[in-house]
């Protein structure tokens, strides 16, 4: 049996434990559901009636029922493989985040510069999702240099090329 289905299996034996008392007519949440693609791609959905004013309380108690799960199993160790999709029954859209993105729009800075803390005592997951930060910055740090230096480079007057292409 591959990896995927296994947790596949686990998911759906857990899903009563952990999401049966939030799936009533009453409760915003319909269903929740795993889907899996290939050996070790999962994606865990997550159907809302309807949509949140604060769209940060939605993301903080499906961060807090997907921790639940992951003390079972650790599917943080996916990275971006290990994805967390919110979909509306009301105007069908879809969002989908990996768990570190989800956990960045939980305790990650906000648009007026605050910092939401979170104590790497109460989460388990905490220093990998600093070390995911530290990594996604080296990322946009990377592609922002290599965007600015091909911007550069299309902007350089048509003298300057047959200059350099002369002389160097």
């Amino acid at each position: 049996m591959m990896f995927s289905e296994r947790v596949d299996k686990l998911f759906n034996e857990l899903k009563n434990s952990l999401y049966g008392d939030s799936l009533h007519v009453e409760s915003n949440l319909i269903d929740v559901y795993m889907n899996t693609y290939g050996p070790r791609h999962i994606e865990l959905n997550f159907i809302i009636a309807n949509r949140y004013n604060n769209e940060r309380i939605l993301h903080e108690a499906i961060l807090e029922s997907v921790d639940k799960f992951l003390n079972w199993v650790d599917l943080s160790i996916l990275n971006d493989d290990f994805r967390i999709s919110i979909q509306y029954a009301m105007g069908r859209s879809t969002t989908s985040y990996s768990y570190f993105e989800l956990m960045d729009s939980c305790y990650g800075d906000d648009r007026y510069g605050n910092i939401y803390y979170m104590s790497k005592d109460t989460h388990p997951r905490w220093e990998k999702f600093c070390q995911w930060q530290e990594n996604k910055k080296t990322q946009n740090y990377q592609s922002n240099l290599q965007l600015a230096m091909a911007r550069a480079e299309r902007d350089k007057s048509f003298f300057r090329k047959i200059t350099e292409k002369l002389f160097y």
